[in-house]
């Protein structure tokens, strides 16, 4: 057992691969997978050369013996995944949608090796808050400058993975709870710095007008709200002026910015929102055709004609068979339930009650804000596509909901 994990070359640069592969810029310059994968190659190659490489090869199996459940579930949509698109589809083009699962059991081997560790987890998130932050300021100013470049600003590299787009904003709305938190508990200059960087996150994710990314902050500022003052970890009084001061500054940005052209097309969405919440945003033919709704109509449908394997022969995004606006209709009506749809499903609700687990044992600001982070993830896979990409491998990682209480090292 090493004493200082978080001083391992195995960790740093495991910790670089994970924060390079999320972060637009570094991204795209380091041709987005195959960077991943080389940093995590010169991790092993480290570890080789400092032995800890045995260390975290022992470890991890023991810590998969106690995840049995978790690891046979992830089993179940690697194996359906890999059927359905190499078996049964023949389309061989389509190894980039492996990429997911990759992703995601790469989440949970690293969280298993060195995010339970509280010093591992501070040190990733800050170094993580840091990269984003600084991505941040470029995305901000480049939002204020033309309003459409955020239709615009998605960079795709070589290996297929998109950076930049609605998905991106929506992981950093289901991150920023824990982001804050961490950021609080450090002291000094090192915290007014985090502090900035979460805010430079939040307003790209604010500026950037997309829908679901704005609903997962509310939706978390509720939970928050809400579960803080029934456990008592903020006074009623104070959670009663909060709601107030929100509802103050919330009017008075609007009563700012209602005539700006840059947001013109975000407050017509908000206009068509509140009208009708099923239109998702649009109105008119836009809305009859974009309608959450129907468009889960078709993916259910779809289950329901093939409920073991799906009706989708390669990548749901493409298919006509499904609605492509929501991860658990999408990959139910897609794959079916012995096809990596069911296991997908069952994956993220299993995340869902490790996380309120933990919190019930807990009681704290740590698994509260945790809780929080993943109900925001639950919510976005069942409104939008957020469950087959990048985003359940890192709310693991960073919301930690599979920390279990006397794991605090």
């Amino acid at each position: 057992m090493y004493h200082r994990i978080d001083r391992l070359w195995l960790f740093r640069l495991s910790a670089l691969a994970f924060i390079a592969l999320v972060t637009p810029a570094a991204a795209v310059y380091l041709r987005g997978v195959l960077g991943f994968f080389l940093i995590l190659g010169l991790a092993i190659v480290a570890g080789t050369v400092e032995g800890s490489i045995f260390w975290a090869i022992a470890t991890l199996h023991d810590a998969l013996k106690k995840e049995r459940f978790l690891l046979f579930i992830f089993l179940l949509y690697l194996t359906g995944l890999f059927f359905n698109l190499y078996y049964y589809s023949q389309l061989t083009e389509t190894w980039r949608l492996m990429m997911s699962p990759v992703a995601f059991l790469g989440g949970i081997c690293f969280f298993l090796l060195f995010l339970r560790h509280d010093s591992c987890n501070q040190q990733f998130q800050i170094w993580l808050l840091f990269a984003l932050g600084a991505q941040s300021l470029y995305t901000i100013r480049a939002l204020l400058t033309d309003f459409n470049v955020m239709r615009e600003m998605v960079a795709q590299s070589q290996t297929g993975w998109v950076y930049g787009d609605q998905s991106g904003f929506a992981l950093f709305s289901m991150l920023i709870p824990v982001f804050l938190g961490t950021a609080w508990r450090q002291s000094g200059i090192l915290r007014l710095i985090l502090l900035c960087c979460c805010f430079l996150l939040l307003a790209s994710t604010v500026i950037s007008t997309f829908a679901t990314p704005l609903g997962l902050l509310l939706i978390e500022i509720g939970i928050i709200v809400i579960l803080a003052s029934f456990i008592r970890l903020i006074p009623l009084k104070t959670t009663l002026l909060v709601c107030i001061l929100a509802i103050g500054v919330g009017v008075l940005i609007f009563l700012l910015t209602q005539d700006n052209p840059l947001l013109a097309p975000a407050y017509l969405r908000l206009a068509n929102v509140t009208a009708d919440p099923t239109s998702g945003g649009y109105s008119g033919q836009a809305a009859d055709e974009g309608s959450r709704w129907l468009l889960a109509k078709i993916s259910i449908e779809s289950f329901l004609d093939a409920p073991l394997f799906g009706k989708t022969a390669g990548a749901i995004s493409l298919s006509r068979y499904v609605g492509g606006h929501s991860s658990i209709f999408d990959a139910l009506g897609g794959y079916g339930l012995l096809g990596g749809g069911g296991a997908l499903c069952l994956l993220i609700f299993l995340l869902l009650q490790k996380a309120v687990k933990r919190f019930i044992s807990g009681m704290d600001w740590e698994s509260l804000l945790a809780l929080a982070s993943v109900i925001s993830l639950v919510v976005g896979g069942i409104v939008n596509p957020y469950w087959t990409g990048w985003q359940p491998a890192y709310v693991l990682m960073i919301a930690r909901p599979l920390l279990k209480r006397e794991e605090h090292f």
